[in-house]
């Protein structure tokens, strides 16, 4: 622990204070459990916290509402990392309230995360959860923050005052690959609020997105309002307006009646707009 302590002194110098709380709240809380997706944010928190403490547990919800890449890319980190790492199957659309998508969808997937979790923890013998949330996130509409303080869970990277930028600025000084991942969710946060959550419209919004990702386009989006898909696409994505035209006759193919390109570009939460 302490030559990351010194690694982020060294290259990140003004983050140092943040690091130094966020390893003091993960040695108050260890051993715990940390949801872990293998995003930035989350692959920061579970590196840290099991640097602190090996007996911390990092797990990964297998659900349809994530790609199988997403579970790959968690795997690999863990492996690569020595970290503690187990699954657990996350059954949502199972549940009638998250499925019928409404604007609090969110709260009924974490609290039932939240309950597996919780199971876990005291199975092996945790005594808190910890989830990946900065205070970037703070700003954005998230029903399931009310979950997670309903559970008692925790967000340490939060609580240390560690921004989204932060965390890729500390994670490239600690020489993790993951500082420069593109942002994700889970793909029912690409579906209207109100339209019916199935496995099928998953499916259609994971192959479309896949198509732009084979352009290079690393952080991009398809918003579903009903037959009509959205893009969304980041800075540097470049994409030629014939290859846009390609792309678009291919989603149609998918069940999608009209395809349209977002001017105003990625979003994170751009379903909450309205």
């Amino acid at each position: 622990m302490d030559d990351l302590t010194r690694a982020v002194a060294e290259r990140t110098p003004g983050l140092s204070g943040k690091f130094t709380r966020l390893a003091d709240i993960l040695r108050d809380t260890s051993p715990a459990i940390v949801a872990f997706s293998g995003g930035a944010d989350s692959s920061l928190l579970a590196y840290v916290a099991s640097a602190v403490d090996k007996k911390n547990m990092c797990v990964t919800a297998v659900s349809e509402t994530y790609t199988p890449d997403e579970l790959a890319s968690a795997e690999e980190f863990a492996r690569e990392h020595g970290l503690r790492h187990a699954r657990v199957t996350s059954m949502e659309l199972k549940n009638p309230l998250f499925k019928a998508n409404p604007r609090d969808r969110c709260y009924h997937c974490k609290k039932a995360m939240l309950e597996e979790m919780d199971r876990l923890a005291t199975e092996n013998g945790c005594k808190a959860v910890l989830y990946g949330e900065t205070m970037s996130d703070m700003r954005d509409f998230r029903p399931g923050r009310k979950a997670m303080k309903e559970a008692g869970a925790r967000s340490p990277l939060a609580e240390a005052g560690l921004t989204k930028d932060d965390v890729r600025k500390i994670s490239k000084a600690l020489g993790l690959d993951t500082w420069n991942r593109p942002s994700n969710a889970c793909l029912a946060s690409r579906i209207e609020y109100g339209m019916e959550l199935t496995p099928e419209l998953f499916a259609k919004v994971a192959e479309a997105e896949s198509l732009l990702r084979k352009e290079g386009c690393q952080q991009v989006r398809v918003r579903v309002h009903g037959s009509l898909a959205r893009i969304e696409l980041g800075e540097g994505c470049k994409v030629s307006q014939k290859r846009l035209a390609t792309i678009a006759k291919k989603i149609k193919r998918l069940g999608f009646s009209h395809v349209a390109l977002d001017l105003e570009g990625y979003r994170s939460g751009s379903m909450n707009d309205a």
